[in-house]
């Protein structure tokens, strides 16, 4: 898991309170966090990724303060009235489109605070930042600034400044190649034909985002009292959480949150914000999912401990809190509040009886039937390419992508499984034949569900070697089908990945469950392999059915 260091004697000055060292270990654990070791003044804290406003020394200060009653209920922020502008280009729109900026004075940074802002960073960009794939953060000194600054993109040639740590000035194609972080990003870049850029008016680069900051203008040291922080990205709510963190942090450390004025075109959004949300929080769902008999008051002082506000039927929850999103989220606060084993356990009215579910009954009797056919069970992905599923099998089909896919190799939800299956005798054809396969798994599709993806069962079934044929899939097909006691119709069709007279569709009643082919040789090719390959794909789903009428 990945772990934080915390200084005991910092978190002790933000508490304004002395604690052992068993006391702190303890208070940090109530919340949900191990305390995986100490080492003098030093703790290394199991990092929540629920928690991100934890991940700071006095953001986890703040929920200790909360929890033991030292500075219970909603915390209070102020932020001063914006003084400067952020203008955003509309040329960063197909590359990072949005940012939430904010300035802090009054910080105070030794070195230990110094590794501390880089920790958090570090820790951000991991989790809710997605390895810098969703948002990026960047903070610099105030002073060395001149306003307003300016989000904008430029092509690479354009692109010059010395980075951090690298020593001289250098190309953006130059920083990618040569500096440890922008061998770690770059990728974030590839593709696009402009790099997202922070200028202040003097023309100086603060950064080039997702990837590194300047040396001359993006450097915060010991010396630095004031701050600007940038957050860039694809998700202006995501953008705005994270500066809420960080800010709410940095205010809880002595500074001054100051607005900044982002301006799009026309229209400005003024950052960051620091006000709570209301939710509504009904004391009935409490009660009947913690098995308590809680009233309002006890609420109110349960959410108290955990920093959020509540009242007549309310919770005010902290714009730092990204955690809760539902009721559900509250009453677990209540619970961590109350103390999770202080609550007394219930004994269930209900008596029933295990058993495995139908469906894997089936499933597991249909592996049973295909291996002692002499068929090796394959696993195979739910993610494929888009060549795989259509062009490579000489079908056309829409196959449901994925919206922030990595690669090409893995950008759609497969639509069936015998591409997937292909895919297996092409990384195994230096192996010995025959090959036999079969393999079951989920295949998708747009449908009218919440997610706007339906998914079925499927199951493919497969044979490859010198003799494989049409003869030898059927033949397989309806030992099958008697086994399980299933009456099937199989009729003559055409199939663009089958030879032409080897291929038909598969019925139950007047439902069409699955088809049956020998893979044609263009086909094959498309997939590197020499053996004849004949294919069975049928619906799981439908297969299951009629077993189940029977």
């Amino acid at each position: 898991m990945p772990t934080l260091q915390f200084s005991h004697k910092h978190l002790e000055r933000l508490l304004g309170r002395k604690m052992s060292s068993q006391q702190m270990r303890d208070a940090i654990t109530s919340l949900g966090p191990d305390v995986e070791a100490v080492e003098g003044d030093m703790m290394t804290v199991e990092a929540l990724a629920n928690r991100p406003d934890m991940m700071s020394s006095a953001g986890l200060a703040r929920a200790i303060a909360s929890l033991q009653g030292i500075r219970a209920g909603l915390r209070k922020y102020t932020v001063k009235r914006a003084q400067h502008r952020v203008i955003v280009d509309k040329s960063v729109a197909g590359v990072r489109p949005y940012t939430a900026c904010a300035i802090v004075t009054g910080c105070k940074f030794d070195d230990a605070r110094l590794r501390e802002l880089l920790q958090v960073q570090e820790k951000l960009h991991a989790s809710m930042c997605r390895n810098r794939r969703k948002a990026a953060i960047g903070v610099y000194p105030l002073d060395a600034i001149s306003w307003p600054v300016r989000f904008e993109a430029r092509k690479p040639s354009a692109i010059k400044f010395t980075p951090l740590d690298g020593g001289r000035e250098m190309s953006a194609q130059q920083i990618i190649a040569s500096t440890a972080q922008g061998q770690a990003y770059g990728h974030l870049l590839e593709g696009v034909p402009r790099y997202p850029v922070f200028v202040d008016a003097n023309g100086e680069i603060l950064s080039m985002p997702p990837v590194i900051n300047s040396a001359t203008v993006g450097c915060v040291t010991t010396g630095t009292t004031s701050v600007f922080i940038e957050c860039s990205g694809f998700d202006q709510t995501v953008l705005d959480a994270l500066l809420t963190i960080i800010v709410c942090s940095l205010a809880d450390e002595g500074g001054t949150i100051h607005a900044v004025e982002v301006v799009y075109g026309r229209s400005a959004h003024v950052t960051p914000s620091v006000e709570p949300r209301q939710m509504a929080f009904s004391l009935d769902y409490l009660n009947k999912r913690c098995g308590t008999s809680w009233k309002e008051r006890d609420v109110k002082q349960l959410l108290a401990k955990m920093g959020i506000g509540y009242g007549a039927g309310k919770a005010l929850v902290p714009a730092y809190r990204v955690d809760v999103l539902h009721q559900v989220d509250l009453a677990e606060d209540c619970v961590i509040a109350y103390g999770l084993d202080a609550l007394a356990p219930l004994r269930s009215g209900a008596a029933t009886v295990g058993g495995e579910h139908p469906r894997r009954v089936f499933i597991d009797r249909l592996a049973s039937l295909l291996t002692g056919l002499g068929l090796l069970e394959l696993n195979t992905l739910h993610l494929d390419s888009v060549a795989n599923q259509t062009e490579r099998c000489a079908v056309k089909a829409h196959p449901v992508p994925l919206r922030n896919a990595l690669n090409a190799e893995f950008s759609v939800l497969r639509s069936w499984m015998l591409p997937s299956a292909l895919e297996v005798l092409r990384t195994n054809k230096h192996n010995e034949y025959p090959q036999r396969f079969f393999a079951h798994g989920s295949v998708f599709a747009r449908g009218d569900t919440d997610t706007g993806v339906a998914e079925r069962g499927a199951l493919v079934m497969l044979s490859s070697h010198a003799r494989a044929d049409y003869t030898e899939a059927r033949q397989v097909l309806e030992y099958l089908a008697r086994l399980l006691d299933v009456e099937l119709t199989i009729e003559d069709c055409e199939l663009p990945w089958a030879i032409g007279g080897r291929a038909a569709k598969v019925r139950v009643g007047k439902a069409d469950i699955g088809v049956l082919a020998e893979v044609n040789p263009q086909v094959l090719s498309q997939w590197e392999l020499e053996m004849p390959v004949a294919a069975c794909e049928l619906s799981l789903d439908a297969l299951f059915e009629a077993v189940k009428k029977k």
